[in-house]
């Protein structure tokens, strides 16, 4: 009977111990050697307070890491069960962390799932290396943890992270060749734009309609149109000569075409120098042999004049031309 209460309290020594901590060493650098030391699996080297990586230790007032011993028994059966790890900030060989998606029960580590926990859509939520409890779930890959971190949401449509743990919409990023729509200050999709784009094919040509995304999954797409009779120059959509310009509250250009006896001048319909009048009166032809002095400004048949070598100028005094008899 002795014989066997011995060999269970050896048995009970050597087992694996669960470091229940999360030790930031970094946190005690100001604080110097004798606290960084003091803290179990920390070590202070170049004024900065350190943390032993996996494999190594350090117990409380050693200031080194020391190498664990792959012929110790307590370090081998951690290195031997795929639901335990040697933690980093270890104070001795016999600590272990449970691995992803599992949690502790006494000196075990007992599956854990999302749905054991009541945490819905189950694919958004998983438990990392070390995780204890319901308590510590993480988000998974394309979601992210809102700033209480009571659920995980999804990043915007198309959208990834770089692994699991984000924490914030920050991280939420568009892959290659796809961008935040419509904005990056209020993005709800990642997007490939086709059509009149702009000079860096990052997005529409500016005066261009531009689709809502269509499409699922991972992959949207927005079609950017010019007007009909607009063209796309340098990322710009521009109406053509002899056709007004004008702009909607969305930034969408619009060309109207002038008429007759109109052209443009900044974007506008005007009377030619052989008419009077306006764009939004119609342009009444000057009596036989007479032209207007200003172009854009004349309302009257008063206004046409007989003319020789007159040069005339346009509503701005600029653009002067000598008008052929």
């Amino acid at each position: 009977m002795k014989f066997i209460v011995l060999f269970l309290f050896s048995i009970f020594l050597i087992s694996p111990v669960y470091a229940d901590f999360t030790q930031d060493c970094d946190q005690y650098t100001s604080y110097g050697l004798e606290t960084c030391k003091n803290k179990p699996g920390c070590y202070y080297d170049y004024n900065t307070c350190l943390q032993c990586t996996s494999g190594t230790y350090s117990p409380i007032g050693q200031n080194s890491c020391s190498q664990c011993d792959p012929l110790d028994e307590d370090y081998q059966s951690i290195l031997a069960d795929q639901t335990k790890s040697h933690p980093a900030g270890a104070s001795s060989c016999s600590d272990f962390i449970c691995s992803s998606g599992y949690i502790p029960s006494g000196n075990h580590c007992i599956q854990i799932t999302p749905a054991d926990c009541g945490l819905s859509p189950a694919d958004w939520y998983t438990f990392p290396n070390g995780a204890t409890s319901c308590n510590d779930w993480i988000c998974t890959v394309g979601h992210y943890a809102d700033s209480g971190h009571s659920t995980c949401s999804s990043c915007p449509h198309g959208a990834t992270t770089a692994g699991d743990g984000a924490t914030s919409i920050n991280q939420c990023y568009c892959p290659s060749n796809t961008y935040q729509y419509p904005n990056a200050n209020n993005w709800t999709h990642c997007v490939t734009y086709t059509g009149h784009l702009n000079s860096t094919s990052t997005g529409c040509a500016t005066g261009a309609s531009a689709t809502t995304p269509s499409g699922s999954g991972d992959n949207w797409t927005v079609t950017c149109t010019c007007d009909s009779h607009a063209s796309n120059q340098n990322g710009q959509c521009v109406c053509p000569t002899n056709y007004a310009t004008t702009t909607d509250n969305n930034g969408v250009v619009h060309c109207a075409p002038c008429g007759t006896g109109e052209i443009t001048q900044n974007g506008n319909c005007i009377c030619n120098e052989r008419y009077y009048g306006s764009h939004a009166d119609g342009c009444t032809p000057c009596p036989s042999g007479t032209k207007v002095a200003t172009l854009g400004t004349t309302t009257t048949n008063a206004d046409c004049r007989a003319h020789s070598d007159t040069k005339f100028c346009d509503a701005n005094g600029q653009n002067c031309m000598k008008l052929l008899q």
